[in-house]
């Protein structure tokens, strides 16, 4: 899961911040308060913040290698979908 901050410059999108960047709620606060500071209205910047809960699915280097050796799309995909 992670908080995305969209920075949008006279209504245009202008930048983000990077997925794994901020997961935590503290991170947020930290960095939303000094993006604020630095990218004021009065600028024309407006700021909106997304929280996305997504879960994510790893495997290890052998699962993996293993995967690729056998030429097969399919048994990499199902190393990160859902058993």
């Amino acid at each position: 899961m992670y908080y995305e901050i969209n920075i949008a410059l006279n209504g245009r999108h202008f930048f983000a911040t990077a997925p794994r960047s901020i997961t935590s709620i503290p991170e947020l606060m930290a960095v939303f308060t000094a993006l604020d500071k630095k990218f004021t209205e009065q600028e024309g910047y407006s700021m909106m913040v997304s929280y996305y809960p997504g879960i994510g699915y790893g495997c290890c280097g052998d699962e993996m290698r293993k995967a690729c050796q056998s030429n097969d799309r399919y048994e990499v995909a199902k190393l990160f979908t859902k058993q």
